[in-house]
């Protein structure tokens, strides 16, 4: 609930100094990968993003290619998705794996500003997640643990 008074907040000044009109759309990006507890945390963060009440696009993207597990599991989300495969596999080394998630994050940038996507961007990662409350972290949020 903390991430959603940010975003609508960052909303509400955009409108007083702007003049914005319409709020600008929430542009999520989580990178994931096939694994045994992938249904579980994708359901989390895509149950978060539905109840987002702004326009929102999900990036997937997806370490190795696109499979179809990951994309049966945000088919039901109902929100406007980009499910995308990343040409890496997941590492089992935790800081090679972190560099790895980075450029994930970087691949889904470059997709916005090929797509032109127009929003604010939020990081919502699929793994580290353990209770429902959000915290703004490094220009990402995660749930808290």
């Amino acid at each position: 609930m903390r991430a959603h008074r940010i975003i609508e907040r960052i909303q509400r000044e955009q409108r007083m100094l702007f003049g914005v009109k319409k709020p600008k759309m929430v542009i999520a990006v989580t990178p994931t990968q096939v694994r045994t507890f992938q249904k579980l945390h994708l359901s989390s963060v895509m149950h978060s993003l539905m109840l987002v009440p702004y326009d929102v696009v999900w990036i997937v993207v997806e370490a190795g290619r696109v499979t179809n597990e990951t994309a049966s599991i945000i088919a039901k989300s109902g929100l406007r998705t980009i499910h995308v495969g990343f040409n890496h596999r997941m590492t089992i080394s935790w800081s090679d794996r972190h560099k790895l998630e980075a450029m994930m994050r970087l691949h889904a940038l470059r997709i916005v500003r090929k797509e032109r996507l127009d929003g604010i961007v939020i990081f919502a990662d699929d793994s580290n997640m353990h209770r429902c409350s959000f915290c703004w972290n490094s220009c990402s949020f995660r749930w808290c643990g």
